[in-house]
């Protein structure tokens, strides 16, 4: 745990400086799925899509069928799959 919270401070940290920087969101999104904080996966893992990083949509989709939200997982990977 103790190198997943030195990543996380160090992502926060450029997200700071530069809060539109889609890495760095989803690597943090990363970092809060595997401490279990899955809501605000999913919430960074929506700005790293919205920054356009599709990476951060698979990641997104996949925490949503984690998530039991199955539906709104199906709606994400056919919009991937389509674009």
């Amino acid at each position: 745990q103790g190198l997943l919270a030195e990543a996380e401070n160090e992502y926060r940290l450029v997200i700071a400086v530069r809060p539109e920087h889609p890495q760095a969101r989803l690597s943090l999104g990363i970092v809060l799925q595997k401490t279990g904080r899955l809501d605000q996966a999913l919430a960074e893992y929506n700005r790293a899509a919205s920054l356009g990083s599709s990476e951060a949509r698979y990641n997104a989709a996949s925490l949503k069928i984690e998530l039991g939200r199955h539906r709104e997982a199906i709606e994400e990977l056919r919009q991937i799959l389509v674009e």
